[in-house]
């Protein structure tokens, strides 16, 4: 079976199910601050979600099949010839409710695991990472935290929930890598499964702080 990620969920950043999972029946209620690393951000979420950031895993596509096992899902649901398996961001939820926002307004449990391939290293881990904390920070609705984080690093980024959401991801995972060096000059962003992005993510970054960013930003991927 090939350990590739179906192109349409990995547009979409979540798996969302609506029958066949299980959620554990007993989460800790508590006061529940969700610490995004990589983008050094934070939001207080629901105390039905539970945030599962686990790291790096040998093989996304097993550990993919893993919790397709445990929330009892086709064992093969999610993967394609296609995309890379680089990084996922994987949410159930309460089987009572239609989605994941429903679910999470009603008090159903919400649960998502985020893992990324222990084969990305130094910048192309930090990257990955920060790109998939953008996705949760966008189901959440919490995007302005990093609009607001940009502006600080002279960013412009007013219109930046216009862009797709890989590509808004992929200046999460751009920022995780400004957050390294604040007067970096030049930036490389490494090469990654958002390969189909990194263009319009180029463009943006250039369009929106020419001055900083017009001659210095590049790809891996070129």
């Amino acid at each position: 079976m090939s350990k590739r990620f179906l192109q349409s969920l990995i547009s979409a950043g979540l798996l969302f199910f609506t029958q066949n999972h299980q959620i554990p029946s007993a989460l800790p209620q508590r006061e529940n601050k969700v610490r995004l690393s990589a983008l050094n951000l934070e939001f207080y979420a629901p105390t039905n979600f539970v945030y599962s950031f686990e790291g790096r895993v040998p093989d996304v596509g097993n550990r993919l099949l893993e919790l397709n096992q445990k929330y009892g899902l086709p064992l093969d649901f999610g993967f394609t010839d296609n995309t890379p398996a680089e990084g996922y961001t994987y949410s159930v939820w309460d089987k009572k409710y239609d989605s994941f926002l429903d679910s999470l307004t009603n008090g159903g449990y919400v649960v998502s695991h985020v893992f990324l391939s222990s084969k990305l290293k130094g910048e192309e881990y930090l990257f990955a990472r920060g790109h998939e904390e953008t996705h949760t920070l966008i189901d959440f609705n919490k995007l302005g935290l990093l609009k607001d984080a940009l502006e600080r690093q002279g960013i412009n980024s007013y219109n930046l929930e216009n862009e797709h959401k890989e590509v808004i991801c992929n200046v999460g995972g751009f920022y995780s890598l400004l957050l390294l060096n604040p007067k970096a000059q030049e930036i490389e962003i490494p090469k990654q499964g958002y390969r189909e992005y990194l263009p319009r993510t180029l463009d943006w970054l250039v369009e929106n702080n020419k001055e900083r960013f017009n001659h210095s930003l590049s790809s891996t991927n070129n």
